[in-house]
């Protein structure tokens, strides 16, 4: 009886060993599974263009800041800002350096030939800055329109387009960046400064008692997202994001934090 105990438990075990070995066979066999890493996504700005987009304290704020913060937090991605000059946005986009520009861009039909938008977040328009000492010269658009002063533009904006069209008399200057435009209308290397309404009231309210500005809008534009084209998973997740900012009121406390006087 002892023997027939003997020889089941070393039978038992003898299996129990063949068991523990095929699992570690198994384990060692088996691919591990490489996780990749969420990729962030990149974001083109041009930090001189506040109140959209800036430096402050070694840090980029402004309204595209927190929407950036906001929507990376929403699709569950890290978020990387891609600093670049204006005129290089659309060709990093297309050439695939970024994957969204949130810069304070309008929708224009040349742009939409290149790129494609989100649904806009704000409507907009050009207006125009000017010093202090100019301001009862240019009481309306019609004396802008038909002034012979030099007028500043950050180049490749709506304004820069509009300023050479609509003002035929006037030499219009481009300014890589919004800081040089109005240095040079500081120092009346330029009469007048057009951008867009946000900057334009952004500037005043910095240096109200040295500028004045027409807050008579020039034109009609909508501000939106630059997305690559063909990249529609994307373009219908920030959409789908605008949509529920616009209910909960997001796309509100967004843009009176940076705007209170618009």
């Amino acid at each position: 009886m002892f023997s027939k105990m003997m020889k089941y438990n070393m039978t038992l075990l003898a299996l129990l060993s063949m068991f523990v070995i095929a699992c570690s066979v198994y384990e060692r066999a088996r691919p591990i599974e490489v996780r990749k890493a969420v990729q962030p996504i990149r974001i083109g700005v041009n930090p001189q263009t506040p109140p959209y987009i800036f430096k402050k304290d070694n840090k980029t704020v402004g309204i595209e800041a927190d929407f950036a913060k906001a929507m990376a937090n929403k699709i569950g991605r890290p978020m990387q800002f891609v600093e670049m000059p204006w005129e290089r946005l659309i060709p990093a986009l297309l050439d695939n350096k970024i994957d969204i520009i949130m810069s304070g861009m309008s929708i224009t039909k040349a742009r939409k030939l290149s790129v494609s938008f989100t649904r806009p977040y704000m409507t907009n328009g050009l207006m125009t800055l000017m010093r202090t000492a100019d301001s009862q010269i240019y009481t309306s658009v019609e004396k802008v329109y038909n002034t012979s002063q030099n007028i500043g533009v950050v180049k490749g904006t709506t304004a820069d387009v509009f300023a050479r069209r609509k003002c035929p008399r006037a030499t219009v200057g481009s300014y890589i960046r919004t800081e040089d435009a109005v240095r040079a209308l500081k120092r009346q290397g330029v009469t007048l400064f057009i951008n867009d309404g946000p900057i334009i009231a952004w500037l005043f309210a910095q240096n109200d008692t040295e500028f004045s500005a027409l807050f008579v809008p020039m034109t009609e534009e909508y501000t939106a997202w630059a997305i690559r084209p063909g990249n529609d998973d994307l373009i219908k997740k920030l959409d789908d994001i605008l949509d529920e900012w616009e209910k909960d009121g997001t796309i509100r406390r967004i843009l009176k934090r940076w705007l209170p006087y618009m």
